[in-house]
């Protein structure tokens, strides 16, 4: 399968803490503890698809400037093109995490021009030339391209991510067109178990996962709920990427036609051995790997 992820790319810089609320400190020394990496919700997901198996056109925004240098760099040595990079911002964005030791985790995120940024069409359709499913996420430069999605008859999933109610009109089109959706349940306006029928029924939505943090995840599909206990191998260091880790691991196995809940059980094991590294583009295992996890599980 060939799939298109269309998502943003920044520059992550993870430093560890102490705990929440930070005290203050004028200086803090951190031998080999701070780190910074490429990362952002499409290059997490691209990238995780990428280890898994899957055949990735990834587009994104990205910046003429050094960290801009660094992104494309990062984007070839994961074995992903560069060719539907659009370079049109002005600044790479940048985002500054603080963990503290339970895995807690607060974001500074700086988009940069990227809110005000769009996305060539004509190589938007070019990165769709081949694919067979898409991944969308609902960064303001895709939400305009969704059109082209739709026309074009490629299925596709979202990640709303903070989802507050059944009517949100940024997110609409995510809404209306997508054939998975996922979200969060933190905001959501009444428990998901009755929030997720009552979207499906409202849009027609094929499957949604409701991430639940520790707690797994929860699917709907044909009138159908499931629950999917979550899985923690070690220490849980950061759950930064978590969401997108659980996202694509659905996608590469829903995509070639697993079932749902079952694409969801391994997307489950996927994301939780995922947070047990600290960057949000790292800790990703490959299908076999996964699948030696899972079936170990599946025996005990």
């Amino acid at each position: 399968m060939k799939l298109l992820v269309c998502g943003n790319v920044n520059v992550e810089t993870s430093v560890p803490i102490s705990g929440f609320p930070l005290d203050y400190q004028p200086v803090n020394y951190l031998k080999f503890q701070t780190n910074t990496r490429v990362g952002g919700v499409g290059f997490n997901v691209a990238r995780a698809l990428k280890t898994l198996g899957s055949e990735v056109h990834f587009a994104a925004l990205t910046a003429p400037d050094l960290l801009g240098q660094l992104v494309r760099s990062q984007v070839q040595q994961s074995g992903l093109s560069v060719k539907h990079l659009s370079e049109v911002l002005t600044e790479t964005p940048q985002a500054v995490v603080l963990n503290d030791p339970t895995g807690r985790r607060q974001i500074f995120t700086d988009l940069k021009d990227l809110s005000e940024s769009g996305f060539s069409v004509s190589l938007f359709r070019e990165a769709l030339q081949g694919v067979h499913f898409a991944v969308m996420t609902n960064a303001p430069f895709v939400k305009p391209l969704v059109p082209e999605v739709v026309q074009s008859g490629i299925p596709f999933v979202t990640d709303v991510q903070d989802l507050q109610g059944l009517v949100h009109e940024y997110n609409l089109p995510f809404l209306e067109h997508a054939e998975v959706l996922f979200f969060s349940h933190e905001k959501l306006p009444e428990a998901p178990e009755h929030f997720a029928p009552k979207l499906a029924r409202l849009y027609g939505t094929e499957a949604i996962v409701v991430g639940l943090g520790a707690h797994g995840a929860l699917l709907y599909h044909d009138r159908t709920l499931s629950h999917v206990p979550a899985y923690q191998r070690g220490t849980v260091k950061s759950t930064v990427g978590a969401g997108d880790a659980l996202c694509a691991s659905f996608t590469h196995f829903y995509a070639r036609g697993m079932h749902p809940l079952e694409a969801l059980q391994r997307a489950v094991v996927f994301a939780g051995v995922k947070i047990g590294t600290v960057g949000s583009s790292e800790g990703f295992l490959s299908e076999p790997e996964l699948e030696s996890v899972f079936s170990t599980l599946q025996q005990g």
